[in-house]
């Protein structure tokens, strides 16, 4: 079987249909149905109905004409009446006739491109050398709408929608962050922040009733004090004037175990002899100098921090002076060890004792050991001219 196509304007795509035998003319009863037979022509589908079509956009369909008859026909031409804003033939009509011979097919391509926001009814012409249906006509139909812009509003995302805190240490805390972004056209209202379990808490660095531009974000720190061991799942809201989503939650999750022996820091140190005494030696004329090292060790199971290392002297006989290198503060995590010098420097002959009650000549040692905040360790020397 030949087929012979029209060739028309395609904006959207062609839809092709295979013609079904209808078995009845339309001209008998009045009501086209999926095909439509007139005298020896089947037109497939009776009727083209393009839907809704947004103004400025275009939709595209096809109709079959086929030649069931025993003889040869012709198609004198071919053009759209009706509303013609809405519907087209690219080619227009076809100015010279079209002979079908049996079994052949003709398509046609027809394109509703609605203007206004209406409805639209058309119809497909067909000029024919058949004498008993010399004009056929299609009924074309369409809707033409117009998509309105949404109102400006903020719209909130949340980002991650999760927020895994890892494994939190029972006797410690986790935290994490989540990220506000308003993704909408409009500012956004910030207006609440709410937990979903007691042993949640969240910081900001912005207070609530922001209005939060749009592609702007805030960030949320969430911390986790937990209370038992095993998974935790609870959430996080955001309470915003979004009108899709007023209230946007981020899930929080974590496993609690028990990591801890001891749950604390303990502070250990190292002088080379007594931890809490150290004696210093000269024998040389003036000015001289003897330098020790001192270790801290962590062997708690929580982070060590030294705050702060401090040598007191005699504030009534100056003869000598004891002094650190140590500066700043460290962090210790659990067996982790830091060290530092003290030198005692003597001028002439003179022994040097300790003197607690007084606070003279001792080192401090501070850091946040529960039981040793203030870690002292007594100094004396001895100097000697030779």
């Amino acid at each position: 079987m030949r087929i012979f196509t029209l060739p028309l304007l395609l904006l959207a795509g062609c839809i092709g249909f295979e013609p079904i035998p209808y078995g009845a003319d339309s001209a008998e009863t009045g009501i086209p149905g999926p095909d439509a037979t007139y005298g020896s022509l089947l037109l497939s589908p009776s009727s083209l109905d393009f839907g809704l079509v947004e103004v400025g956009e275009s939709d595209s369909k096809d109709l079959v004409v086929e030649n069931i008859g025993a003889d040869s026909l012709s198609i004198l031409s071919t053009s759209v009446g009706g509303d013609s804003l809405g519907f087209s033939i690219s080619s227009g009509m076809v100015a010279s006739s079209t002979d079908l011979q049996p079994d052949q097919q003709l398509v046609v391509s027809i394109d509703f491109e609605p203007q206004a926001e209406a409805n639209y009814e058309g119809e497909l012409l067909f000029e024919t050398d058949m004498p008993d249906s010399p004009q056929i006509s299609v009924p074309l139909t369409g809707e033409g709408w117009i998509d309105e812009p949404d109102a400006p509003t903020g719209q909130v995302s949340l980002n991650p929608a999760t927020l895994d805190l890892g494994t939190v240490d029972l006797d410690g805390t986790g935290s994490g962050t989540f990220t506000i972004t308003n993704t909408g056209n409009d500012y956004l209202l910030l207006d609440d922040i709410k937990v979903g379990d007691s042993a949640l808490d969240y910081s900001i660095d912005f207070t609530l009733g922001l209005m939060l531009a749009p592609s702007s974000s805030k960030n949320v720190l969430v911390t986790l004090d937990p209370v038992a061991e095993g998974n935790f799942s609870s959430w996080v809201s955001v309470e915003t004037d979004d009108p899709s989503t007023p209230s946007a939650q981020v899930e929080v999750t974590a496993q609690v175990e028990d990591l801890c022996s001891i749950c604390m820091p303990v502070i250990d140190v190292n002088t080379g002899g007594d931890p809490y005494a150290m004696s210093f030696y000269v024998f040389t004329l003036f000015s001289n100098t003897d330098t020790q090292t001192v270790t801290i060790t962590n062997i708690g199971d929580q982070t060590l921090v030294i705050s702060g290392v401090e040598a007191r002297n005699d504030i009534i006989f100056t003869y000598t002076t004891f002094s650190t290198n140590w500066s700043g503060t460290a962090s210790l995590d659990p067996y982790a060890s830091t060290s530092f010098q003290v030198t005692w420097t003597a001028n002439g002959t003179v022994y040097e004792g300790s003197l607690p009650e007084l606070n003279m000549n001792v080192l401090h040692i501070y850091s946040n050991d529960p039981y040793e905040p203030d870690y002292v360790i007594n100094l004396s020397g001895i100097a000697v001219s030779l």
